[in-house]
């Protein structure tokens, strides 16, 4: 798929007020009445391009606050709490080349917003001191907040076998875990000394990729250290520790294994004194790609001689495009994920240089270039996890199912168990009055009874009811009746290991339908 356009046509107005030459994007300081000015006017372009939506409500709702507002900057703590509100109605997106999806659509509107209040010149000398005080207020919220949440994920429910969820903890910092293992890497931490140690005590590896401020601190590394839990650092930036776990690691051709983590270590560089490890984690069976700020082209294109990655984490502003290049032309040819970062980086970077969700969806040498083939990608802020559930991403169209708390398809090339699927063609399905009908007979062990119930035989049920599970574009529904059988575009029945991703909700089987 070729992307024709970052935004839907139902965003083309917001679209026209953004430049379209990419130097025009770097954010400038703005004093409170320019910068206040401009979210209004793009929040009032958001809410007229979502008309009937909750995001309309939410958005409406803070103009109509600010409009009457007394307190010249209030409008920075309403919008993160708009924000905030959104987030939780439209949380994180994949996005499609040529796919009309209004909730992807959204959330690109919604990261944008966010781009605003975090573009105060907190740094400017000519910056009133209550501004600074009002924004220094707003981003520790939202930053305190991703940390809680951080946590919060990590001591929560383990993931289930087969399954991996990616954590986005701050700037290029994720926590990537799976039912046995857990990988954090380049974190930085401003919370308390005690809650680095929390973080540390649940995890199993920290990664670094180069020694800058923004991609770790120095309690996270000592927190590390006293857990005496292994760290992969390209340079000594702990030299008072001499202890056990620190490894001083530049490169590893050939995989090491960490406690039955494997990677490959590539000795890039951000700059001629700045090492810079690109790293290729092999977390159960789960290929991820991070390249921290790495410049070295090099190093980076010998990600290209391995097997491909599931997950590609890049930096938008460092050459991503070039990146999916090398990424996507690896061993066994599979598109991968990518999960672009770098964006508002609060830490060591002024306005001017704080890379923000606008410059990423539009300019052309990031995600905004109408003729470079990208493939799907994740819309995603601090504080959000997100659950793989299925590898060997490969994304036709036709094909992608989204599943309720994860998303993902198999590659029918590679499918060794059982999955059915029916397309059907609009002159054949029109003469079904409903969805049962029609599967019954068409799917070999699927059985559907007199009183509208459905089993699938083969299936050994830990349940006290037989029924298998039903997904209708990703959400679980338990009556077919309620499905016009002409808006189904395909039906798929999963069973025995195929069924598996879905844990018990699957144990009678799964029927994943996707309407057109």
């Amino acid at each position: 798929m070729r992307l024709t356009g970052i935004l839907s046509t139902a965003f083309a107005a917001v679209l026209l007020l953004i430049p379209s030459e990419a130097s025009a994007f770097d954010w400038k300081p703005q004093s409170n009445e320019e910068l206040k000015g401009d979210m209004m006017e793009y929040a009032r372009h958001f809410a007229d391009s979502c008309k009937g939506e909750k995001a309309e409500r939410i958005v409406r709702k803070l103009l109509k606050k600010q409009a009457k507002a007394k307190e010249p900057y209030s409008w920075i703590a309403d919008t993160h709490k708009a924000v905030s509100d959104l987030k939780k109605e439209y949380g994180p997106e994949i996005a499609i080349a040529g796919t009309d999806n209004k909730r992807a659509d959204i959330r690109r509107y919604t990261l944008q917003l966010l781009d605003y209040p975090l573009h105060v010149d907190d740094r400017g000398a000519d910056t009133p001191k209550e501004m600074k005080d009002a924004y220094e207020a707003a981003k520790q919220t939202y930053l305190a907040g991703a940390r809680k949440s951080a946590l919060q994920w990590l001591y929560g429910p383990k993931p289930e076998p087969g399954t991996l969820e990616v954590f986005k903890i701050y700037n290029m910092g994720f926590g990537f875990r799976t039912s046995e293992h857990t990988v954090l890497i380049d974190v930085r931490w401003d919370g308390t000394p005690q809650e680095a140690e929390i973080l540390a005590g649940g995890s199993d590896l920290f990664l670094l990729t180069h020694p800058h401020v923004d991609h770790y601190s120095k309690s996270i590394l000592e927190a590390f250290a006293k857990k005496d839990k292994p760290m992969i650092l390209p340079s000594d930036v702990l030299p008072e520790y001499t202890g056990g776990g620190k490894h001083i690691v530049n490169e590893a051709a050939d995989a090491v294994d960490f406690g039955g983590v494997k990677l490959n270590i590539f000795p890039g560089n951000q700059g001629k004194n700045v090492p810079n490890n690109v790293y290729i984690i092999e977390i159960d069976g789960w290929r991820i790609l991070h390249q921290g700020d790495n410049a070295d082209l090099e190093q980076q294109a010998r990600v290209s001689e391995y097997p491909a990655c599931d997950i590609v984490v890049g930096s938008t502003w460092n050459g991503v495009q070039t990146l999916l290049e090398m990424a996507m032309s690896a061993e066994g040819g599979c598109t991968p994920v990518l999960i672009p970062a770098h964006e508002n980086e609060l830490t060591q970077h002024g306005v001017d240089h704080r890379e923000s969700y606008r410059e990423m969806f539009n300019r052309r040498d990031r995600l905004g270039n109408p003729d470079f083939d990208y493939p799907p990608y994740l819309l995603m802020d601090i504080g959000e996890c997100v659950k793989f559930s299925v590898r060997n991403f490969e994304f036709p169209e036709a094909d992608i199912q989204y599943v309720g708390d994860g998303y993902g398809r198999i590659r029918r090339d590679q499918c060794t168990y059982s999955i059915s699927r029916l397309v059907p063609k609009n002159t054949e399905i029109m003469t079904y009055s409903n969805i049962y009908d029609y599967i019954n007979g068409r799917v070999p062990g699927v059985i559907v009874k007199p009183d509208g119930s459905i089993l699938i035989r083969g299936i050994s049920s830990v349940n006290s009811s037989t029924d298998p599970l039903i997904l209708v574009d990703g959400v679980e529904i338990r009556d077919l009746s309620i499905i016009n059988p002409m808006d189904v575009e395909s039906i798929d029945v999963l069973k025995d290991a195929s069924a598996s991703i879905y844990g018990v909700r699957g144990a009678n089987g799964v029927i994943i339908i996707k309407l057109k």
